[in-house]
């Protein structure tokens, strides 16, 4: 149940990439250069136009020694899809990934930039967008650099200045590798529902290994664990599958609430469950596994 649990809110947390771009109603469309205020105008479903030149320079912070460059936008962009997809998969998929990362890169800089530093984006893909420049590309990618770099380079100035839109405003373009088969409803998720992140289905992610998952943990282990960081739940070794309750679920099958002993947890707090799982993984000394519950491993 807890590795499927684990699954479960990890793949609710964002709506889906693929999904978002190939089974949404947006339209693509163009953001005037220099332009970070104001209202934009709104163009009429599927319009497409082109920047007649490049945005002013992203102020991007580098989460490995705090420094703050400038970089132009699609030269920025080259950098985040070299660092967030493999340059092997499909052209296409190069092509929305660039507009999926300049989307995002756009709503940041009209909304505030990045909410954990004072530039317009940090590298760090659990608050931004990854990032990798030009010296880490060349370590990375070794003899293939020239080949991928002319790959990537050729998908971003194929889509450049597109960006989605809803309304004719830039959308938060949340996109992750993986959700499951089908994305979860931004209501379901954050304090607000957003109208173009709708929950969908997305089996074009068929064959990824990052479709299900398992962790296993000792029951004196995660007891322990739990009643150190929750003590109000009171957990015990003896019957604890009992002391687990899947509450509520969305539609998509994400669980919402769910009981740990004598603690009820809604969908903010679990996110405090999933850093303990994280915590507990690859803890030594599982001399007693945790039984799985057959009711359920079917959410």
């Amino acid at each position: 149940m807890l590795h499927r649990l684990r699954n479960a809110l990890v793949l609710g947390i964002a709506a889906g990439f693929f999904a978002l771009l190939l089974r949404s109603f947006l339209a693509a469309r163009s953001v005037a250069p220099g332009k970070r205020t104001g209202q934009t105008p709104t163009p009429s479903p599927g319009e497409v136009e082109t920047l007649p030149c490049a945005l002013t320079p992203v102020s991007v912070r580098f989460s490995r020694n705090g420094s703050v460059s400038e970089i132009d936008l699609e030269e920025y962009i080259v950098g985040v899809v070299s660092a967030e997809m493999p340059a092997s998969f499909s052209f296409e998929a190069l092509r929305a990934q660039a507009v999926a990362a300049r989307t995002y890169t756009v709503y940041r800089i009209l909304h505030g930039g990045c909410r954990s530093t004072d530039a317009d984006v940090c590298t760090g893909s659990g608050c931004c967008q990854a990032y990798a420049d030009d010296a880490a590309l060349h370590e990375r990618w070794g003899k293939q650099y020239d080949e991928n770099s002319a790959r990537i380079r050729s998908a971003v100035e194929s889509t450049a200045g597109k960006i989605l839109t809803y309304d004719g405003e830039p959308i938060d373009a949340l996109y992750h590798s993986a959700s499951g088969g089908r994305t979860e409803d931004a209501g379901d998720v954050y304090a607000a529902a957003v109208p173009y992140l709708l929950s969908v289905e997305s089996s074009a992610e068929a064959g990824t290994n990052r479709l299900t998952g398992e962790k296993r943990f000792t029951v004196k282990a995660f007891v322990k664990a739990v009643n150190k960081a929750f003590p109000k739940a009171k957990l015990r070794e003896k019957g604890l599958s009992e002391s687990i309750e899947i509450l509520e679920t969305t539609e998509s099958g994400r669980v919402t609430s769910i009981r740990l002993g004598k603690t009820t947890f809604e969908v903010g707090d679990l996110l405090q469950v999933l850093l303990l799982l994280r915590f507990l993984e690859g803890k030594d000394g599982l001399d007693e596994l945790l039984v799985l519950v057959p009711e359920f491993t079917d959410v």
